[in-house]
């Protein structure tokens, strides 16, 4: 199975336990730009729409959660907590970052786009600008290092050209410390030197 069609099994398992969530990661950039390969997918749910019983309840015996990897989740205050779900089939994961509530967080839910990825299957998948965000503050996290994070960014700016809600990122940008950089990835993709 491709993680689309994995996809396509877990997102309506996920509305039906009520929870709020959105695509993100390279599943997200290759619906805005160029498709690569990826072996796990990651999903923003919204801390206050989460209820464990429900999802456990949802998911098993297809899926796999840790007995403690949510209440481990819920209890780390890093920039990123999450938790991960094995299909246990197809030995495929989902990280699951566990998103608090801030203005940012939704902002992006209600930015994310439903994309039908299967015939009669939806998911929200982030938005471009939210993609580009995520991926720079990534990119800042990993040392500046991951040719892969700025080459999906880069490519999602080349292939949303003309769509994309610039103000929304400056804004963004500059409340992450990020604004430099975002602008080094549109010069980028627009050829500046």
């Amino acid at each position: 199975m491709t993680p689309i069609e994995i996809l396509a099994q877990v997102s309506p398992l996920l509305q039906k336990a009520n929870i709020q969530f959105w695509v993100g990661g390279s599943v997200a950039s290759s619906v805005w730009s160029e498709p690569r390969y990826t072996n796990d997918i990651d999903v923003a749910v919204m801390a206050s729409s989460l209820n464990e019983e429900l999802l456990r309840r949802e998911l098993l015996p297809k899926f796999y959660i840790g007995p403690t990897e949510i209440s481990e989740a819920f209890a780390d205050r890093g920039e990123y907590p999450s938790f991960q779900i094995l299909d246990t089939e197809e030995a495929f994961k989902f990280d699951m970052f566990v998103v608090r509530d801030s203005e940012y967080s939704h902002e992006e839910l209600e930015r994310a786009k439903w994309v039908e990825i299967q015939p009669g299957v939806k998911a929200p998948i982030a938005s471009p600008e939210d993609i580009v965000l995520h991926k720079i503050r990534w990119f800042v996290s990993g040392g500046k290092v991951s040719d892969r994070q700025w080459n999906d960014l880069v490519k999602v700016i080349e292939n949303q050209l003309g769509s994309l809600d610039n103000q929304y990122m400056i804004r963004w940008a500059r409340h992450f410390g990020i604004e430099e950089l975002l602008q080094d990835a549109f010069d980028q993709a627009f050829g500046a030197d």
